[in-house]
């Protein structure tokens, strides 16, 4: 880190001597190129620095939740919500190209929180509409122990054949 920083301070005095140069036209191309490797070394800078913070406040623990689906085009998922221990964590709108991925086998990552360890309840709830534009709202209950490690929740949006609703089903990847 400290050879960034001396690197830095190089580059920029570099930059500052060459500026008070009488600049001809070699100096005018070498002007320009310190001043791209100048910018260049200012943005690697911030890039650092966010990188440095944003180590230094995750803790690697913590609970993602992935909304997956296998659904035909009878239900139209409009929305998931999210509750944790009965606070609200999440609502995740479903736009057009979401829902394209979706149905072709991707996953969305709904939420990423940092938990303690501790007994949880992560209720999940998909809002849409049924056939010709009825609603439907459903719910599911996760009970779950977090440990001192990563938890990984994966609600998949499931048609349920024999009521032809849609339903979630619960995968836990520990």
């Amino acid at each position: 880190m400290n050879r960034n920083i001396g690197l830095l301070a190089l580059l920029l005095y570099a930059a500052t001597a060459a500026a008070e140069l009488p600049l001809t036209k070699e100096y005018q191309s070498l002007d320009k190129r310190i001043q791209t490797i100048k910018s260049g070394v200012l943005a690697l800078g911030q890039d650092l620095s966010m990188l440095n913070k944003g180590m230094l406040s995750f803790s690697g623990n913590p609970l993602v939740v992935y909304l997956s689906a296998d659904i035909d085009d009878i239900f139209e998922l409009q929305a998931v919500e999210l509750e944790l221990n009965g606070n609200f964590i999440a609502r995740k709108e479903m736009i057009p190209n979401v829902m394209s991925a979706l149905q072709h086998g991707g996953a969305q990552r709904v939420v990423v929180k940092e938990l303690p360890q501790g007994d949880y309840q992560l209720k999940a709830t998909m809002i849409g509409k049924v056939g010709k534009g009825r609603d439907h709202r459903t719910s599911v209950i996760l009970t779950f122990s977090k440990e001192n490690r990563p938890k990984t929740v994966e609600l998949r949006v499931s048609n349920a054949r024999e009521r032809f609703l849609p339903e979630f089903v619960v995968r836990e990847w520990d």
